[in-house]
């Protein structure tokens, strides 16, 4: 999606909002409070104002502001760039298809915040409107066209890959250690968020196959909470696409 297609979302032309730009030079916070608020990059704003997103970044940092934080977001953040080999679009069908997964969250967190979350423009390789091997750190899917519908089917087929991984013993696992560690998963303690993700790392190792693990309803479950994870997060705070991947399956 274009910059002026994306203020189009919002009832804004490229004209007006460069017209705010300049006419608001004096208040750079509220330039960038602005522009966090509806989601514009550092290189959206050069667009419009005819900068580099690199002079908008010192233009910010001028100011003592955190600029990065209009940078796009990496879709795997950096804890789980492990997971990129098991990025896959969602081909499932009934239950586990794209439509009745995003039917299910939205029911939960409501259509805007839902799109949000799902914008490409806050996803690095976004504004391109191409999903290159770079950006995605795979290259088994080649080139993606950078869209909701794309980052939807990467978001959802990626957790249905995952969770068809699962083996009984490895069911088995999961079990032991979410009765064990759960209370401290669920507040962030570093040791056990790092205990978690090496134990997931071997689960998707291999694949045991969906009845050997989780059944559809129970995949369904998962991926439901992770979306809403997603959204709920994405809703106050830029995050990227996969920092609640394996939410769903400790909630």
């Amino acid at each position: 999606m274009s910059t002026s297609s994306y203020l189009a979302t919002f009832g804004v032309t490229t004209d007006q909002a460069r017209a705010f730009l300049l006419g608001n030079l004096h208040d750079p916070q509220a330039i960038y409070n602005t522009a966090r608020q509806f989601g514009v990059t550092n290189e959206m704003l050069g667009e419009i104002t005819g900068y580099s997103a690199t002079q908008v970044r010192a233009f910010f940092g001028g100011f003592g502001m955190a600029a990065g934080e209009l940078d796009p977001e990496p879709l795997f953040p950096p804890d789980l760039l492990q997971f990129a080999s098991v990025m896959a679009l969602n081909t499932a069908t009934g239950a586990l298809s794209t439509a009745s997964l995003r039917q299910q969250v939205i029911a939960r967190t409501g259509e805007a915040t839902y799109n949000m979350a799902f914008d490409p423009n806050q996803y690095a390789g976004g504004l391109d409107g191409i999903f290159s091997a770079a950006d995605l750190g795979v290259s088994s899917l080649g080139n993606l066209p950078a869209t909701r519908e794309t980052l939807e089917s990467l978001f959802y087929g990626t957790i249905v890959r995952v969770a068809r991984a699962v083996d009984a013993t490895e069911l088995q696992q999961l079990v032991g250690f979410l009765s064990a560690r759960g209370a401290a998963l669920d507040n962030d303690d570093p040791a056990a968020v790092n205990e978690f993700l090496a134990l997931m790392q071997d689960v998707v190792a291999d694949e045991g196959g969906l009845l050997a693990g989780f059944g559809e309803s129970q995949i369904a479950q998962a991926a439901v909470g992770s979306a809403v994870a997603l959204v709920g997060m994405a809703s106050w705070h830029d995050q990227s696409l996969f920092d609640e991947l394996l939410t769903g399956f400790v909630l």
